[in-house]
């Protein structure tokens, strides 16, 4: 009888060595909340689109007096229109109430050659101050020559780029002038349109 009690002892011993505690096994099997990422809520970023291209095309001035048969160059978005002392005028953008942003673009043709003297004389001026520039305002002319005024105007921590030209087209002197594009590129398309003017 001894025997038969050590015996049942002994096997009920070495089942409950072999058995595994249900606690155990269940961290071994199901993977850990806090190791496994919820992929689910991982957005990719969005990526910034690119600015569309300015599409420059063709416009006729000949619409207004004294630029009969003239052509030039601007963006599809803008506008001929009447300047001052007989001028012409591509301009367009930049407005505040657009759906879709646009660059300003303000490109002014005038008969006969700017007096660069008188435009930097202009500039001091048409700032209104008593000093003739704006307090804190700084202009750099990074190009001074008889065919080509160029500057950079710096106030409040912002900056705008303008240039006077003066050429010829047909036999005809012609100035251009863009006085407050927003960065160099916009001057500097700003310029290429100034050059494309013709007489068809």
């Amino acid at each position: 009888m001894r025997n038969t009690l050590f015996i049942l002892s002994t096997l009920l011993s070495i089942a409950a060595c072999d058995a595994k505690p249900p606690a155990v096994e269940a961290a071994k099997t199901e993977p850990s909340s806090a190791s496994a990422p919820d992929k689910t809520s991982e957005k990719p970023t969005p990526k910034a689109e690119a600015p569309a291209p300015i599409e420059m095309i063709d416009h006729d001035l000949s619409g207004e007096k004294g630029w009969e048969g003239f052509h030039a160059k601007g963006p599809s978005y803008a506008k001929v229109m009447s300047e001052l002392h007989s001028g012409a005028r591509i301009a367009g953008g930049g407005s505040r109430l657009e759906k879709v942003k646009t660059e300003p673009f303000d490109l002014k043709f005038y008969p006969g050659k700017n007096d660069f003297v008188q435009a930097k004389e202009g500039h001091t001026k048409s700032t209104g101050s008593p000093s003739g520039i704006e307090a804190g305002a700084k202009v750099t002319y990074t190009t001074d020559t008889p065919e080509l005024l160029e500057w950079t105007y710096e106030s409040r921590g912002s900056s705008h780029f303008g240039f006077f030209s003066n050429f010829q087209v047909a036999d005809k002197d012609i100035s251009c002038t863009t006085e407050r594009a927003p960065t160099t590129e916009a001057r500097d398309r700003a310029k290429e349109a100034c050059k494309s003017l013709t007489k068809r």
